[in-house]
């Protein structure tokens, strides 16, 4: 996880903060918030704010995603709202490494997920994390053969994960937890 508690900006600072930006001539810009649609309503209320005052026909944006909750009608509001691509973080293409990870989407929600961004005309990476703790050939082959079956258009792949003490994946590798 990326931690416990949300810290919500009100839409109308989001677009202002884009407007000071786009008086400085600073036109395309990369959200770092970790998952921009979680909670989803936010999401909305942000790109709606964006498209009222017109900054999405301006500002070109970027932005990391969780695959859910996501579906077209927030892929066509962030593409009004001037979103130019969605990465989406979905680690694995494998069912029982994500509910492994403690992951609440599935396969079929990350493909949910790029259907969407297709529908809407909208340019969508995927970051993926092999070699996690249970990772197998054919865990490893479904993730691969689901990116080939959806072809975002770009995959990152990350090999090998970071152990932090007291997570439940180092329980596991340490074999002190029942997961």
């Amino acid at each position: 996880g990326k931690g416990t508690h949300l810290r919500l900006r009100p839409p109308e600072a989001v677009a202002g903060e884009i407007r000071n930006l786009l008086a400085q001539g600073v036109d395309v810009l990369h959200l770092c918030d970790s998952e921009f649609n979680i909670p989803g309503e936010h999401a909305r209320a942000v790109c709606d704010e964006l498209i009222r005052q017109g900054l999405g026909e301006r500002a070109r944006w970027y932005a990391y995603l969780s695959p859910t909750p996501f579906d077209v009608d927030l892929a066509r509001r962030m593409r009004r709202a001037g979103c130019a691509g969605i990465n989406f973080g979905t680690d694995s293409g494998s069912a029982r490494i994500l509910q492994s990870l403690g992951r609440a989407h599935t396969p079929d929600d990350i493909r949910v997920a790029i259907t969407a961004c297709r529908d809407a005309g909208m340019p969508v990476m995927v970051d993926l994390l092999l070699g996690v703790p249970g990772e197998t050939l054919d865990s490893v082959s479904e993730t691969i053969g689901l990116m080939q079956t959806l072809a975002p258009d770009c995959v990152g792949v990350a090999v090998g994960v970071r152990l932090y003490p007291g997570t439940r994946v180092s329980r596991q590798v340490l074999g002190s937890g029942e997961e």
